[in-house]
């Protein structure tokens, strides 16, 4: 549970690092090893997309092992965010990413309710 619970929250830290990856860099900031530039960074965002993956793969397997409804539910929504998430940085134009990637409320709900069912 320990290296599934370390691995998922690894995972959501990468997924906020990469949402603000551009707002970051326009402050002077990069928290991703190995690039510093806006071509760097958008060569690099597969490698650290896939990584973030693996991560939220362990979500929920970590969820299933989870004793409690609410537990389950609280555990694979942000998981299920997440992966909504990475699926739109995939292949974002460098524009499109400094303009926020985002996940709508409507979009969030209909996970919420996808949650509930993984849940029970």
């Amino acid at each position: 549970m320990c290296i599934r619970d370390r691995a998922y929250g690894r995972s959501l830290q990468l997924i906020n690092i990469l949402r603000d990856v551009p707002e970051d860099l326009e402050n002077g900031r990069c928290y991703l090893p190995g690039a510093k530039t806006r071509e760097e960074l958008s060569r690099e965002r597969g490698r650290w997309i896939e990584e973030a993956r693996e991560g939220l793969d362990q979500a929920d397997l970590y969820a299933e092992a989870l004793n409690g409804k609410r537990m389950r539910f609280g555990t694979v929504l942000p998981a299920m965010i997440g992966r909504e998430t990475l699926d739109r940085l995939e292949g974002v134009t460098w524009e499109a990413w400094e303009a926020r990637v985002k996940v709508s409320r409507k979009e969030v709900y209909g996970m919420m309710a996808r949650a509930v069912k993984f849940a029970m």
